[in-house]
Parts: C-alpha cells; structure tokens; sequence
C-alpha cells in the first residue's frame, strides 16, 4: 500500500513538474515572439548578437597568434644567421639562410602580419557598421509596408463604399449592372495586391529578424517613427574623402598598394632593372597603382551619383504633398457627380488609384531618400 501510495505522489510531481516546465517554455516562447524595437535598439540588439561581429573577434585572435609564430621564426632565422656569422655553420649549410627570399621574409613578413591584425580589425569595425546599415534598411522596409499597407486598407475602405453606392444606385433604377461588377472587380483587385503587399511586409520582418539573431517567425513592434530629415550636406568632395577613409575595400586595395611598394623597394636592392624578377615586380607596382586609383574613382562615382539621387529625391518629395492635396479634391469631385448622376464610375475609379499611387510614391520616395542618406552618413561618423 505505501509503494501505491510513493508511486502515486511522484507521479502527480512529476506531472506538475513538467506543466511548470511548459508554462514557462511557452512564456519565453511568448516573450521572444514580440519583441519592441526602436531603430537604435534594434541596432544596438543586432550588434550584440551578431554571429559575424563575435567570428571577428577569433579572426583578431588568430592574426595575432599567427603573428607572435611568425615573429618567432624570423627571430630563430636571425639567430641562425648569427651563429653563421661567426663560423659555427659550414658554409655549405648557408645557402638557406641568406639571398632575397630570405631577405624578404625578414623584411615583410613583421609588416604582413602588422596589416593581417589591422585588416581584421578593421574588418569588425566595417562588419559592425554593415550591421547597422543593414539593420536601418530592413527596419525602414518594414515600416515602409506597414505604410503601404495602411494606405492599401484605406483604398479597400473606400472600394467598398464605392460597391454600396453602386448597387445602391442600381438599386434605384439610376445605375447599371456594368458599374457594380466594375466596383466589385475593382475591390478584388485592391485584396489582391494586399495580399501581395502582406507577403512583401512578411518578407522584410522575417529578413530583420535574421540580421536580429531572433526566430524568423518574431513578431516585431517597430516603434520609431519614421519623418523625413534632410542630409547636412558637407561637400562632394569632402564626402568623397571620408569614404576613402571610412570603406573597407578603399583599405585593403590601399593596403596592397603599399605592401607591394616594400616589395619592389627590397627587389632593387638584389635584382637589375634589366632583369625578369625586377621588371616582373615593376608590374606588380603598377598593376596595384592602377587597382588603387580606380577603385578611388569608382568610389568618387558612387558618392557623387548617391548625392545626385538623393537631391532627386528630395525634389520628388517636396512635390507629393501637393501632388496628393490635388488627387484627393479630383477624387472628391469625381465622386459626387457619380453620386449625383453627372459623371461615370470609373472616373471615381481613375482618381482613386491615382491616389493610392500617388501615396505609395511619396512612402516609398521617403524610404529611400532616408536609406540613401544613411549611407552617406555613415561615412561621415
């Protein structure tokens, strides 16, 4: 009876051990499926999270183990040099230790490890700034649907008041059968694009809650509001300058041009101008000289061409306020006289659409002009 009795009890903790269990499973499952962000929080989340950023800090690691062997081996090489230097090594044993093989190890190989350690370096500070370009993008793109969105619900709402009227009239001996089914085909359509619209809005969060570190299915409350800003614009040139600065390849293509300049000054101390291996790196110098002025001029080309859209955009955006003001007292026109028997429904329809387009373009000009200022920003930081 007691063995009943011991079987009973543990079973019924158990039992109640594994509800608490689930109850708190599904609570840190509720937690992480809604999650509040501002756009520097969501930054700051990614960031810290972030599996590319943390396999930097190895890449930081592994440059400096590898330059601490390395120096150990130049330091083992001089030794050895030394020792021949003084008659302990035959000269038949010497032929490794010298000749410009060697001479660039020794020479080279403290600067090649000193830019490994500063292009992994600089490869987290770049990696940390896509991070957040990237986290701004998808947050603006989701916002951006979510603006779409509303404007596309807005144009349903007054679909179907368009349908009510229709048959209305139809109804009253006033309309035809022509107008509903334009009204009802017209409605269909706007549920279908919102459709589309929801995929395009599911898309973005999903992609945002990767870059996030978060499960693809989080749903995410976006809490910063987004207004258009104007970029302080310091100067083409001056722009242009930063981003020589700033840009991971400007560095690497930079760096490479240097390296090889070392290269080519150690080559003339052992090789004839007139020689293969001498003529050889001369090539290399000029072919990482050309690498490195056309990749300043591509650079200059994107920056100039960004600031060029951007004050494209800009231009755009100051036009569509008044663009929609007009639209929307066309569509007010529009439809009291299909209201009142002196005009047609698709005249309604027309500038209907002509204002949801209308609004789609001044959400979707607004999007870019703020993704495309904050690449030009972040030159500037």
């Amino acid at each position: 009876m007691k063995n009943k009795v011991m079987v009973f009890v543990m079973a019924v903790f158990m039992i109640v051990s594994i509800g608490l269990t689930n109850v708190k499973n599904v609570e840190a499952e509720n937690d992480i499926r809604n999650m509040n962000f501002s756009l520097e929080e969501a930054k700051d989340y990614a960031i810290e999270n972030s599996k590319d950023i943390k396999l930097t800090d190895i890449e930081i690691e592994n440059a400096n183990t590898q330059r601490r062997q390395q120096l150990k081996r130049i330091e083992d090489l001089e030794d050895a040099q030394d020792l021949a230097n003084k008659g302990f090594i035959p000269m038949s044993m010497q032929d490794s230790l010298y000749g410009y093989d060697v001479e660039i190890t020794k020479e080279l190989t403290p600067d090649r490890l000193n830019m490994a350690i500063e292009l992994a370096e600089k490869g987290k500070e770049s990696t940390i700034e896509q991070t957040r370009l990237g986290v701004e993008k998808l947050y603006y793109e989701v916002k951006k649907m979510e603006n779409l969105i509303d404007i596309q619900r807005e144009s349903i709402e007054r679909a179907k008041d368009q349908l009510k009227i229709a048959k209305s009239k139809l109804k009253n001996g006033v309309g035809t059968e022509v107008a509903v089914t334009m009204a009802e085909i017209n409605l269909s359509d706007l549920e279908i694009e919102l459709d589309n619209l929801n995929i395009g809005y599911n898309s973005a969060r999903m992609n945002l809650n990767k870059l996030l570190g978060l499960p693809v299915n989080t749903e995410l409350t976006l809490t910063s509001e987004v207004e258009f800003e104007k970029f302080k614009d310091i100067g083409a040139e001056e722009i242009v300058m930063k981003a020589y600065e700033d840009r991971m390849d400007m560095y690497q293509v930079k760096k490479k041009y240097e390296f090889t300049l070392r290269e080519t000054e150690i080559n003339k101390k052992f090789y004839d101008k007139y020689t293969y291996p001498y003529k050889y790196q001369q090539y290399n110098l000029n072919k990482a000289q050309i690498n490195l002025d056309n990749k300043k001029t591509d650079i200059e080309i994107e920056v100039k061409l960004d600031l060029q859209k951007l004050n494209s955009l800009e231009n755009e955006i100051k036009k569509y306020d008044n663009n929609i003001k007009k639209v929307e007292e066309n569509l007010r026109i529009a439809k009291v006289k299909y209201e009142n028997g002196l005009g047609i429904l698709q005249d309604v329809l027309d500038a209907e659409n002509t204002l949801k387009k209308a609004k789609f373009q001044k959400v979707t000009g607004i999007y870019s002009y703020m993704n495309l200022k904050g690449k030009l920003e972040s030159y500037l930081e």
